[in-house]
């Protein structure tokens, strides 16, 4: 009899129990995983909510402001520098850009070389070979014009040297010096460096087509951006009649 009264207590508990884990599992695999999308989404919407303010609006704003005006500022210095050492060279018409290019090698570098050359503080024992113009105005690309000028030597002081190395800052012309190197010693120092002339041309997004020859076909042309060159044994290999520092005249 005793046996047969506890069995529904028996029977309640583990009832209860069976309740209790289902409503767990419900908890654990339902209700939690919602839990957390709900605090995931409010982390991301706190994480965001700066970014609507106004103050953060105003912020982004004024961050865009300055950028464009950094840009302005670049474009201005370039514009400058670009009327100060560029001669005219206007790409946009091949004829006119032939004869400016044949213009600056024939009678502008060659003078200018000389007048800088005057004002060094030291010996210079090297010559400049400019390169002949091209000839055919579909040699005109809307690339630079690199004009190698070679490996120059000076010989003097060492500050003398340095200061001559400076100057070339001051030169009417865009001129990159490079791969300067010392030897000896002060007053008869050598310093070696290379020199290299740049001509970026005007409207290089508007070069117009090559030009068709007198026969009714197109005549040859360099293509490209890469940087001009003009026919010959190199790309600048006849010279121009200049003269280097302190030296006789070159080319032939």
């Amino acid at each position: 009899m005793k046996n047969t009264q506890t069995n529904p207590l028996l029977v309640a508990i583990i009832g209860i129990v069976l309740s209790l884990m289902a409503v767990a599992g419900i908890a654990f695999g339902l209700i939690k995983p919602t839990q957390e999308k709900i605090g995931a989404a409010q982390a991301r919407l706190d994480a965001a909510e700066p970014d609507s303010r106004v103050s953060a609006q105003n912020k982004a704003l004024k961050g865009l402001n300055d950028a464009n005006l950094k840009v302005r500022m670049v474009q201005n210095v370039w514009a400058q520098k670009d009327a100060a050492l560029m001669p005219r060279y206007d790409v946009s018409n091949r004829l006119g850009a032939l004869k400016q290019l044949t213009t600056e090698l024939t009678q502008n570098l060659g003078p200018n070389l000389e007048r800088h050359a005057r004002l060094s503080p030291v010996r210079s024992t090297s010559l400049f070979n400019l390169p002949a113009p091209p000839v055919n105005p579909n040699d005109i690309t809307n690339a630079p014009v690199v004009i190698p000028l070679g490996t120059i030597t000076d010989i003097g002081q060492f500050r003398s040297i340095l200061t001559n190395v400076y100057n070339w800052q001051g030169f009417n012309r865009l001129v990159l010096i490079d791969n300067l190197a010392l030897h000896g010693n002060s007053p008869y120092m050598q310093g070696t460096y290379t020199a290299t002339l740049y001509v970026f041309p005007q409207n290089d997004t508007k070069l117009p087509p090559i030009i068709a020859a007198a026969g009714g076909g197109p005549t040859a042309a360099t293509g490209g951006r890469g940087a001009s060159s003009f026919g010959g044994q190199s790309p600048y290999g006849s010279g121009s009649g200049s003269r280097g520092p302190g030296g006789p005249p070159t080319g032939r």
